[in-house]
């Protein structure tokens, strides 16, 4: 749907998550499509979960993730106080 579709965008990370924006503007999380699945001679080798670099990514990664979720939040509750219920 996002390939064909009209008003679809997509944004990357340096880390390599990707966000979907729909044409109503919703963000949509989600992960790139590397190819990995149908071409496992292009896979790199596996990184080794103790090394030094991999901690630090997955710090990055928490971070960054969330910042996201603070940004939801206040956004669902800017939208609350705006949009109250009709009772």
């Amino acid at each position: 749907m996002k390939t064909f579709g009209t008003g679809w965008r997509d944004y990357q990370d340096e880390l390599g998550t990707v966000f979907f924006q729909s044409p109503t503007g919703h963000m949509y999380l989600g992960n790139a499509y590397t190819g990995h699945d149908l071409f496992t001679g292009l896979r790199p080798p596996p990184a080794d979960p103790d090394s030094l670099s991999r901690a630090r990514i997955d710090d990055i990664r928490a971070c960054h993730a969330g910042t996201i979720k603070r940004a939801a939040r206040r956004a669902e509750e800017r939208w609350n106080v705006e949009n109250p219920p009709p009772f």
